[in-house]
């Protein structure tokens, strides 16, 4: 039988909220970049309010998302229209009305932006030049003199920190790396770039759509990409962390591994900070899909510098824009990721850069480089004694689902709890955490090949019968779950 469904929340149309007096405006921080990500920020707590369904915090507040659709399979739309009125008080109501056809535009743009964010290989620096340019004309500022390309995020934040100030470039000589840093690049026009056309585009937006018709918009184009788009851009941010800091397994960098030395976690930290002053490139996806989308079904929107950036977003990673000046990141020449969009690779790096700046992780988590390598009886270092004695518990669990839990239940000799016609319930003791009991079933439907494929079922550890567990995964109780047919 195969593993349940997975439950995702779904997105409730808002109804009126009470009235309440608006709130203060916060006062601007200092640095232009803040105020870029402070928008967008408040934007997704908005949004995060008008819905019915609970929502996870998390640091950008983002929408909760919809189900992921199968690979290659367009989402179907719905049949009915969807009309969307305008609040009381919009006396004239919204100029523009989503309706299906419309709905599906904007899910084929998250698509398309979704094979962006997944984009590698060289960027073609020409043409990303042009476009880099062309956003720099059409937000009214001067073009920069120069584009200094870098080769990984990695190099390229490091030079940005020196950049910006907020690194010395003696401070280089912590890091062990060699990275190019132009002089002079002047104040940095992030601000305008970004920030100001953001703000421009989505109120231009929710004065055609009305209020519920751009979350409706939102939701339906970017949505699918938010979240997963977020955790890659946290997972490169705390890599260059890493790299910076000191040695990391999981993290390759382009110079020899050295020992931590003194100084050094400073630049880190300070390195860090500076990739969120980054504009985000081909991870701008999200967020550049509902505005692309909303081009296709209106084109009278206009929407300043958005389809400029979109065409830098199209060829590059992270940037960083000044008078002077632009920094870019190329693009990985490698992105392994899972069925749920997360950075996952059992033969190696699931993200590698030009310049030797690679990221090892399993199903999103980031592991280390000696885990991978190969799955099958041999291709890894991994034994059933290094997951004894491995002490990180999230890490050992990463470690039994490479190693397989029917090779290390074999090898340590274990008996099963129960066992019956669903299936048979095994556990695995673990120090200094809670066991892991799961239940062994068997697809009542043959493979091609004539072979049965058998499944895991991660249970509650209080679990106590087969039956009892796999009744679990369907929210049922054990006397509920009588199958009159497996399929």
């Amino acid at each position: 039988m195969p593993p349940p469904p997975r439950r995702l929340p779904g997105i409730a149309l808002p109804r009126r909220p009470p009235a309440a007096p608006p709130a203060p405006r916060p006062a601007p921080p200092a640095n232009p970049a803040d105020a870029a990500w402070s928008a967008l920020r408040a934007h997704m707590a908005s949004m995060a309010r008008e819905t019915k369904a609970p929502h996870e915090e998390t640091a950008a507040r983002a929408p909760a998302p919809l189900p992921r659709p199968a690979p290659g399979r367009h989402p179907k739309p719905a049949l009915a229209t969807v009309v969307v009125r305008s609040r009381p008080g919009d006396a004239d109501g919204p100029a523009r009305v989503l309706r299906d056809a419309d709905r599906v535009v904007l899910q084929e743009a998250a698509e398309h932006w979704g094979e962006v964010v997944s984009g590698t290989g060289g960027a073609d620096r020409e043409a990303a030049e042009r476009a880099i340019r062309a956003v720099y004309r059409a937000a009214g500022t001067a073009e920069p003199e120069r584009v200094v390309w870098y080769d990984s995020p990695l190099t390229a934040a490091v030079a940005a920190a020196v950049a910006s100030g907020t690194c010395r470039p003696a401070d280089l000589a912590a890091t062990r790396l060699s990275v190019k840093v132009p002089g002079r690049p002047g104040r940095p026009v992030q601000e305008r770039l970004w920030s100001g056309p953001w703000q421009a585009a989505k109120a231009e937006a929710s004065a055609a759509l009305g209020a519920s018709g751009w979350q409706l918009a939102w939701n339906e184009g970017a949505s699918r990409l938010w979240e997963p788009t977020r955790e890659l851009t946290e997972r490169i941010r705390e890599a260059v962390h890493a790299g910076v800091g000191a040695t990391d397994p999981s993290v390759r960098t382009p110079t020899r591994r050295v020992a931590s030395v003194p100084g050094r976690w400073d630049v880190a930290d300070k390195v860090r900070a500076t990739t969120y002053s980054a504009l985000g490139g081909q991870f701008d996806g999200a967020w550049l899909a509902v505005f692309d989308g909303l081009r296709r079904c209106f084109p009278e929107f206009d929407f300043p510098v958005v389809a400029e950036l979109g065409e830098v977003a199209r060829h590059v990673g992270w940037w960083w824009p000044y008078e002077r000046i632009a920094l870019v990141s190329e693009r990985p020449i490698v992105m392994h990721r899972d069925d749920h969009s997360r950075l996952h690779h059992g033969d190696g790096p699931a993200l590698t850069y030009a310049d030797g700046f690679a990221l090892h992780a399993w199903r999103g988590m980031p592991v280390p480089a000696d885990f991978v390598g190969g799955l099958g009886p041999g291709g890894s270092r991994l034994t059933a004694r290094a997951i004894r004695s491995e002490h990180n518990a999230e890490l050992r669990r990463v470690m039994l689902e490479i190693y397989g839990y029917d090779r290390y239940l074999r090898e340590v000799g274990a008996q099963p709890l129960d066992r019956d016609e669903t299936g048979v319930l095994w556990e695995i003791d673990l120090d200094d955490d809670e066991p892991i009991v799961m239940v062994e079933v068997l697809n009542s439907t043959p493979e091609p090949d004539g072979s049965v494929r058998t499944y895991w079922l991660r249970v509650p550890p209080d679990t106590e019968t087969a039956r009892e567990g796999v009744a679990w995964t369907f929210g049922l109780s054990p006397d509920d779950y009588r199958p009159l047919r497996e399929t």
